[in-house]
């Protein structure tokens, strides 16, 4: 019973965790100026990521670690208590002093397995919030501290403030299969209880949410330090060191909280900008590779970038009518009820207005090879597929238990259900669920075969 309670409580916590037609958008030179501050000392950020609070408050440590026990792995090679918690959880102070476990860290959705090594700061494409939704546990879990601590203990007060984030944004936390990740509409439930400026909480929404969760492809964070905008549709401008910090919106006391937090941030885009993508674990054949960066200069960084000494990245915008993308995504980012609250809110602070035309920024490619799958919503397996859209399986089926890459095609081994088999599978990715269309970005069905293979060989240098 322990073990089953233990493993429920930890999906439950789990709920928390770029143009005009050819430039990234620009801002909006009547409003303030936004500075984001300097870099600090990334090993200081790496020792934030793995003890510091990101969310605000949480559950009670000893509460979390009898329903949940110790994990042995400790894969943040963290000292103390820390050292028994998952990685996507950190121990920390809450406001009314008590010692909690709280949710979710960078790593909860910015950590993965790649050929059976972990490594931080990959997007997570095992994220699993299908069937997320789990309001009631809060009140249990509720029912619990109170009972254990008394309705006024700093335990209790902990509590509340988590729980009552973590409540509103449970039905809007779900995703139709594994990889499918909802933060945009978490953060997007848990605003609308905000105040823009101070982060009081209040209980009555500013806005109603929409009932259809939106949800992407976790992007890596060694590419976050190249980008001006955070998200993949271009919105994410201003102090970038307070929107990486968005999900503290779920659980922050408020905005005076938010700014104590915000202090690790220096150190924690520092870690940022220092990481690197891990390298191709297999010889390239270099003849191969050098034919394809020539073709990929042609064809392909007009969009994405350049790369080695001296590469430049353009932050390219593409709208839906050009890319051709699943467009429910950055529809979700077009009079956006969130993105109007974001872009004048604390996080904010000064950032340009949102614009009025949907579409996607072509992202960075450093270590794209091990960011399967691909497009913005996940929908291709692997780059080879990609740059031949007639490959692209309508439905494919990951195997949970295996990290291998296929070094060949450059993404996710898979196989193809049958036709008419069962769709409750959480690990079948199925086009044909809204928000999940594998269409569009048909610029590689122009190279001829051989030309596809020199670029899949220079994008493994990448």
């Amino acid at each position: 019973m322990r073990a089953r309670t233990g493993a429920r409580l930890l999906l439950m916590l789990t709920l928390v965790s770029a143009c005009r037609a050819d430039v990234a958008p620009e801002p909006d030179d009547t409003g303030p100026t936004v500075t984001t501050p300097p870099l600090g000392d990334p090993d200081a950020g790496w020792d934030a990521l793995r003890y510091g609070d990101f969310v605000g408050s949480g559950v009670p440590a000893d509460v979390w670690f009898d329903l949940v026990g110790e994990s042995p792995s400790n894969l943040l090679e963290r000292d103390g208590r820390s050292a028994g918690l998952p990685s996507s959880f950190n121990l920390f102070e809450a406001p009314s002093g008590a010692e909690v476990v709280g949710g979710i860290t960078c790593f909860g959705c910015h950590a993965g397995w790649i050929d059976g090594t972990f490594v931080p700061g990959l997007g997570n494409p095992r994220a699993d919030f299908v069937g997320a939704d789990d309001a009631s546990m809060f009140e249990l879990l509720g029912t619990i501290v109170e009972a254990r601590y008394g309705d006024d203990s700093p335990e209790a007060l902990a509590y509340d403030q988590f729980s009552r984030g973590f409540s509103a944004v449970s039905a809007a936390s779900t995703g139709p299969f594994v990889g499918a990740n909802p933060a945009f509409s978490l953060e997007r439930a848990a605003a609308a209880h905000r105040d823009p400026a101070t982060l009081a909480w209040e209980d009555a929404p500013r806005y109603d949410v929409p009932a259809e969760p939106l949800w992407c492809d976790t992007p890596p964070l060694w590419n976050a330090d190249r980008k001006q905008h955070l998200y993949w549709t271009g919105f994410g401008t201003g102090r970038i060191d307070r929107m990486l910090m968005q999900i503290s919106v779920v659980a922050v006391a408020d905005a005076d909280q938010a700014e104590e937090i915000l202090q690790q941030f220096p150190d924690i885009r520092a870690w940022m900008a220092a990481l690197q993508p891990p390298p191709f674990p297999e010889p390239v054949d270099p003849a191969l590779a050098d034919a394809g960066a020539q073709v990929f200069a042609t064809a392909c960084a007009s969009c994405h970038g350049t790369y080695g000494e001296g590469g430049t990245y353009p932050e390219r915008f593409v709208p839906l009518d050009e890319i051709g993308t699943d467009p429910v995504y950055a529809l979700g980012f077009v009079d956006s009820d969130f993105v109007d609250w974001a872009a004048s809110s604390w996080y904010g602070e000064g950032a340009p207005p949102p614009g009025d035309v949907a579409g996607y920024v072509a992202p960075p490619l450093d270590g794209i090879w091990a960011t399967a799958p691909y497009l913005h919503n996940g929908s291709v397996p692997d780059l080879a597929s990609l740059l031949d859209p007639s490959q692209r399986p309508d439905r494919w089926r990951r195997d949970p238990d295996d990290s291998t890459l296929d070094h060949v095609r450059l993404g996710w081994p898979y196989t193809v259900p049958e036709p008419g088999s069962a769709t409750d599978d959480a690990y079948v990715y199925d086009t044909s669920v809204s928000g999940a269309g594998n269409g569009g970005h048909g610029y590689g069905a122009a190279l001829t075969e051989d030309e596809r293979a020199q670029v899949l060989a220079y994008l493994a240098t990448l």
